[in-house]
């Protein structure tokens, strides 16, 4: 045979292979499963639901980023018995380092039992994406969910996430329905951005957070054990190699570079960015007074990058300023997915106690319309799914009703105004309007 015939040969055989492989991805794509891999797995023990706003399940479904210029990952999650003729809490959720959005999936079930057993009221919950690009791993950095050299992630989660969801979703609007939940660098983003905006947000949970990234004693030494009697402030940034943590027994170390640089610069500004963005710091910027904020603090006795002492400060000056945080200690534990997910169980239950005692129960209100798509059944049917038996509504009751189903994210349109309104009529809920539009 000739060169040129097995040349030709081969070529037919690769088209072949290319053709069934594209076939074999078309059929994946399309399948009836609309929830594949990770998020069937997610939802399959919730009571709730998690609807998909990302790249992750086979469809593109991601929303735009006005702050950011690109289309970002979302999931949001619903309650169980969710209706559109109701309203409900805000939960944001921020995720830590070397993850993204999908950590949310391996810790939804918590608030969804503590929904189902009565410990937190129904809630729905927001998780987007912080990482400064979405190439995923350890090699792309964190945002720290502010608005640094990385790019505005704070303005992306509190205007466009939460706008989104806002727009979409009947959410209520006084901060004390409002949470943030943040692990490791997401706490640092979520104290950031509850002492910034406590006009929108009651309560703040970090877990493994850095609250003082400017910690270390007297004598320049980060890794020094809290001494409120031996306390120093980092003054640089400049060295990049600088060791913050070491893992596996000390074969993979973690760099200033890796951490800071991305976010606060690599030159003799870095350090003043960092200042600026403190927890601790901004407690006195934005003057933080007792009763404005329910903070939760929880931290692991080991955690290697001894954020221990960095919430050991903040929890000491906080109390200095007559602000009371629950705090929470994992004396064993270190810094990984198992020891905050020990600690985040107490921050769902110490969550649901504080809505409690700011009068946010189980039950909710409800809304002035429904926009869901609907099923008419009949009224005797309609009835027996209905809580409320009051005989005087069931007699003026029509001879049908509806029962709001669960939407699909593509099946979603925008939301009415506020039922209860916090600002006078026509202002914005959140500082500019949503405007997200599929690009």
């Amino acid at each position: 045979m000739s060169r040129q015939g097995i040349m030709l040969g081969v070529g037919v055989i690769a088209l072949s292979l290319t053709m069934l492989e594209v076939a074999d991805a078309e059929r994946y794509y399309t399948s009836k499963d609309v929830l594949p891999d990770s998020l069937q797995l997610a939802n399959h023990p919730l009571q709730g639901r998690i609807l998909d706003f990302t790249r992750n399940h086979g469809q593109d479904r991601r929303i735009w980023s006005y702050a950011l210029a690109s289309r970002r990952d979302l999931y949001v999650y619903l309650p169980p018995h969710y209706r559109q003729s109701q309203v409900y809490p805000l939960i944001v959720y921020l995720h830590g380092l070397w993850n993204d959005e999908q950590e949310f999936l391996s810790v939804a079930h918590y608030f969804d039992q503590a929904i189902v057993r009565g410990k937190l009221p129904a809630s729905i919950i927001v998780a987007p994406d912080g990482r400064t690009d979405e190439c995923g791993g350890r090699i792309c950095p964190h945002s720290f969910f502010i608005n640094g050299r990385a790019g505005d992630f704070q303005d992306w989660v509190l205007q466009d996430a939460v706008g989104f969801v806002a727009s979409r979703f009947p959410i209520m609007p006084e901060p004390e329905y409002h949470a943030v939940f943040g692990v490791s660098l997401g706490g640092f983003g979520a104290y950031n951005l509850a002492i910034k905006h406590r006009d929108k947000f009651r309560f703040v949970a970090g877990i493994l957070a850095p609250l003082n990234v400017r910690w270390m004693s007297e004598r320049g030494d980060p890794r020094a054990c809290f001494d409120p009697f031996n306390w120093g402030w980092r003054n640089s940034l400049l060295e990049g190699k600088e060791v913050l943590a070491c893992f596996a027994h000390g074969l993979i170390k973690i760099r200033v570079e890796e951490i800071y640089h991305p976010v606060f610069g690599d030159d003799c500004y870095a350090i003043v960015c960092a200042g600026m963005e403190n927890p601790i710091e901004l407690l006195d910027r934005f003057r933080v007074a007792p009763g404005q904020l329910e903070t939760f603090v929880g931290y692991a006795g080991r955690d290697e990058f001894n954020f221990n002492a960095q919430a050991e400060s903040f929890i000491y000056y906080a109390r200095s300023r007559g602000l009371r945080p629950r705090v929470h200690v994992d004396v064993i534990g270190t810094h990984n997915d198992a020891t905050a997910q020990r600690i985040l169980p107490v921050a769902i239950e110490w969550l649901g106690q504080r809505m409690k005692a700011y009068g946010v129960i189980c039950g909710v209100r409800p809304a002035e319309s429904d926009i869901v798509p609907q099923t008419t059944v009949p009224a005797d049917d309609a009835r027996n799914t209905v809580e409320n038996s009051n005989a005087a509504s069931a007699s003026s009751a029509p001879s049908t009703q509806t029962v709001p189903t669960l939407p699909e994210p593509e099946q979603l349109h925008p939301a009415p105004a506020n039922p209860v309104p916090s600002k006078p009529a026509g202002s914005p809920r959140y500082s500019r309007p949503y405007r997200n539009i599929p690009k």
